[in-house]
């Protein structure tokens, strides 16, 4: 995986995922449909982990997998959570005493809410035009930069 770009949420960097597989040279096999797949491999939790009070840059770049060996003409990643929803260190379950990363009650530091949302008119939130200026919920975003496929272990000579 890449580094994000400027302007990019490190928060919607991918966290955990799964590739799926697809054989078309297989009879009545449709790799244009989600139901010609099938899973060969699903990452670990905290496949690119991140720690509090962000993720960063070290913790989102390059990683190796080994995924079973399979026959397949069409691979597929699916996105299973992103920084933000991976990772309940990032997530306020209700209790600001133990979760709140800014010990401020005014202030929303779950991820997944934004704080407030992109639009959302507030006292505390500037405005540029007719948009406020917060933090965008980053529940439904997800980043991924590349995904390299190798069939077969390679050497170097």
């Amino acid at each position: 995986m890449e580094r994000l770009r400027n302007g990019q949420n490190r928060f919607t960097a991918l966290r955990q995922f799964a590739i799926q597989s697809c054989n078309a040279s297989v009879v009545n096999a449709s790799c244009t449909l989600p139901t010609g797949f099938s899973t060969v491999y699903t990452s670990p939790a905290n496949a690119f982990p991140s720690g509090t009070p962000r993720p960063v840059s070290p913790e989102l770049l390059i990683r190796t997998f080994d995924i079973p060996a399979t026959t397949a003409t069409h691979i597929r990643l699916v996105v299973l959570t992103n920084q933000c929803t991976g990772n309940p260190a990032y997530q306020d379950p209700g209790d600001p005493a133990t979760t709140d990363q800014d010990n401020d009650p005014t202030k929303d530091t779950d991820c997944r809410l934004g704080s407030p949302l992109y639009g959302a008119a507030t006292p505390e939130v500037p405005v540029v035009g007719s948009v406020a200026l917060g933090r965008a919920p980053q529940q439904g975003n997800v980043r991924v930069a590349e995904l390299q496929v190798f069939g077969r272990q390679s050497t170097v000579k």
